[in-house]
């Protein structure tokens, strides 16, 4: 329990007040009481240190100039006014946009691309530590495949030269090259008897580059013309460039009916590689004392018959797998087969005639007859560097040529696929008639 204690109080001593006043001992309170405090009136503002730094600030004026003789303006006014010669100076001409100095704008440097030396970083290895040096028909040794390869990829990295005036998206297909000369002059090469173009473009979807071959002023008036194009796109052989699809546009500003084919980096045509003449080139001998260099030409030479039986029988194969499919190939040219590797060829503008002559109804079987004609007046093409070697009053001479620099087989080939049409001419026929070159092709390419 809490105890409450009461404050204690002492009694406080009551007493009458009296008249006299007593003495009184001063204290310390009384003391400060006796403190009086003066209190000052002053009329008019009391300068603060605010103050005088405000008054300081209105009589600054950084922009004047300390002058002993007046103002200064005064002393401009007063000046002579002949000081300056306005003659001493020419006048400013005119500004001219089409005046500027050549200096200010160079025009900018020419580079010439140089060949690129694919082995200067890497360099190509000794024949001791790689087992792939072997030289077969169909794959180069190890540091020409290599070489191949990153010319390859240098050439599917290229742009479009400055000036092409392509568009820049085309039915999902982008940055397009054109892959042959437009314009110049070079005669350009007709399908048919229309104008083609051929790009190289890169799709949008996976990224890969394509082909596109160009039918320029072509208007399509049936959508059925498409059908043919889906079957060659079920058609997969390895010498035959692969279909993908067909389209029109009008992005070129015209009516463009255009077809999308695989893409062969470095290829050419067999035209190009055997047939077309080649530029004369500078000739310089170390027997030659004191003659100038000279041009040397370079002619046709003559394609070894292991690489014509090559040839042959790739294409065989393929007019083959076209034919087993109920088409046919309707483009065994000179100009329309693509030399895409080390003695690898294939066949390129597969479906495009059909698309182009839908409206006309021709016999398929006659059709397959006309591509053995083809494929025969190409081997008399090749054995002869002549485009007109099988024709009428040059046939009997293309034999003779032939004989003399290739075995009977050549020429039984040749001949068998140039005679009349009928039953007992077909690619089967053909095919089981050399059966023997077959197999040493497929030999040659098994190594």
């Amino acid at each position: 329990m809490a105890l409450f204690v009461r404050p204690q109080s002492s009694a406080i001593k009551i007493v009458a007040p009296t008249t006299q006043d007593e003495p009184k001992t001063p204290t310390k309170k009384d003391v400060r009481g006796k403190q009086q405090c003066r209190n000052i009136v002053i009329h008019g503002p009391v300068a603060t240190p605010e103050m005088e730094y405000q008054a300081y600030q209105e009589q600054y004026n950084p922009y004047a100039y300390p002058t002993e003789e007046g103002d200064l303006t005064k002393q401009m006014a007063e000046m002579e006014t002949g000081f300056y010669d306005e003659n001493q100076y020419g006048a400013y001409p005119d500004y001219d946009p089409h005046g500027l100095d050549s200096g200010y704008y160079p025009s900018p440097p020419v580079y010439l691309r140089q060949p690129l030396d694919y082995h200067l970083y890497t360099p190509a290895p000794s024949g001791n530590f790689v087992p792939s040096t072997f030289d077969s028909h169909f794959v180069p040794p190890s540091s020409d495949l290599r070489t191949a390869l990153q010319k390859r990829s240098e050439i599917t990295r290229q742009i479009a030269p400055i000036g092409s005036n392509l568009p820049e998206e085309l039915q999902g297909y982008h940055t397009l090259v054109p892959l042959e000369a437009t314009t110049g002059a070079v005669e350009r090469r007709k399908l048919g008897n229309w104008y083609s173009t051929v790009y190289r473009a890169i799709n949008s979807i996976d990224g890969m580059p394509c082909a596109l071959r160009r039918i320029e002023n072509y208007r399509l008036m049936h959508q059925s013309a498409f059908s043919a194009i889906e079957i060659w796109s079920n058609i997969r052989h390895p010498n035959i460039v692969s279909v993908k699809e067909a389209f029109t546009t009008r992005s070129f500003n015209d009516n463009s009916l255009v077809f999308v084919h695989a893409y062969h980096a470095d290829s050419q045509t067999l035209f190009d590689v055997h047939l077309k003449p080649k530029p004369p080139t500078m000739q310089t001998h170390s027997y030659q004392h004191g003659r100038a260099p000279h041009l040397q030409a370079h002619l046709p030479t003559i394609i070894p018959e292991r690489t014509i039986w090559s040839y042959i029988v790739q294409i065989a194969s393929a007019i083959k797998k076209v034919h087993d499919a109920g088409q046919a190939v309707r483009n065994v040219d000179v100009t329309k087969i693509l030399l895409t590797g080390q003695n690898r060829i294939r066949i390129s503008c597969c479906g495009i005639i059909d698309v182009l002559m839908h409206d006309t109804l021709q016999d398929i079987g006659l059709l397959q007859q006309e591509d053995l004609s083809m494929f025969g007046r190409l081997i008399f093409t090749l054995c002869c560097n002549n485009t007109t070697a099988s024709s009428g009053q040059n046939y009997q001479k293309s034999l003779e040529f032939i004989s003399r620099n290739y075995t009977g087989d050549v020429k039984d080939a040749a001949m068998y696929l140039t005679s009349r049409a009928g039953p007992h001419k077909s690619i089967n026929l053909f095919l089981d008639k050399f059966h023997a070159r077959v197999n040493s092709e497929m030999e040659e390419a098994l190594m």
